[in-house]
């Protein structure tokens, strides 16, 4: 078993079913390895699209085609209503993003800034995320 001080806790999105990530050290103070046991006994757990759906209590993800670049309107107003109450952001004001998910394509972490100046980044980050996730696999 690992001492409670060498686990430090950090913040995890809530909005993927994780409220918590602990980052367990391999080595203890003085080099030498710990007992990979408890480790070897967790390395089956695996999160998938499946097994851990983007929901908070009572938020759930909203139905949206995987690949951003076919999102309409609509689809960028869910998006950006389900970002904002699953991460507790400010409101979005719609009339900043009227525009489908090419056009977001076409948008730069600065673009999102402007137009959410709290959580713009967060945004920019999770769609990338997405976009990334159609296009390389």
């Amino acid at each position: 078993m690992y001492p409670s001080a060498l686990i430090p806790e950090s913040p995890a999105c809530p909005c993927h079913g994780v409220s918590v990530l602990t980052v367990l050290p391999l080595t203890d103070s003085r080099g030498n390895k710990f007992n990979d046991s408890w480790s070897d006994e967790k390395s089956n757990f695996r999160l998938s699209r499946e097994s851990s759906p983007a929901v908070t209590k009572g938020t759930s993800q909203p139905p949206l085609p995987r690949d951003p670049r076919q999102w309409t309107r609509d689809h960028v107003a869910s998006w950006l209503k389900h970002m904002s109450s699953c991460h507790r952001l400010p409101s979005v004001k719609l009339e900043r993003f009227l525009m489908n998910g090419k056009a977001l394509c076409l948008m730069n972490m600065e673009m999102f800034v402007q137009r959410v100046p709290l959580g713009g980044k967060l945004l920019y980050k999770d769609f990338q995320l997405r976009l990334t996730s159609v296009l390389y696999s």
